[in-house]
């Protein structure tokens, strides 16, 4: 005879849930799962941006002085300038990642009010 398995209140407790309170329990899931990764987006591009000012300020400090800086800057650094290049791509990678992320939260508050301003409507109407 098999065993019946008891369900826990910790396993059951969200799966009764259904309605608006589901919309709200998933709401909240999905934010918290976006500003996670705003986060980590954010601690990328302060690192990138970092970087940037580290390798520029050290460009500067090896920079040779002279009366025309642009033509001995752009001969002497050339690999400077490639990692910079590089570090200015991932820094606008990690930007336009947040922008689509940005667009994603708007979109989830829009629908989120539709749905609040829907519920609301649906119980101001029936009294």
């Amino acid at each position: 005879e098999p065993a019946e398995v008891k369900m826990s209140s910790s396993n059951t407790k969200f799966s009764a849930v259904t309605g608006s309170a589901r919309k709200i329990r998933d709401n909240a899931a999905d934010w918290h799962n976006l500003m996670v990764r705003w986060d980590k987006l954010n601690n990328e591009g302060f690192q990138f941006a970092t970087n940037i000012v580290n390798k520029r300020n050290s460009q500067k400090d090896h920079q040779p002085l002279n009366d025309f800086p642009s033509a001995s800057v752009s001969q002497s650094f050339p690999a400077g300038a490639a990692e910079l290049q590089v570090e200015c791509s991932k820094l606008q990678a990690v930007v336009d990642q947040m922008v689509r992320l940005h667009l994603t939260l708007f979109k989830n508050q829009l629908n989120y009010q539709a749905g609040n301003l829907d519920r609301d409507l649906l119980y101001d109407g029936s009294s």
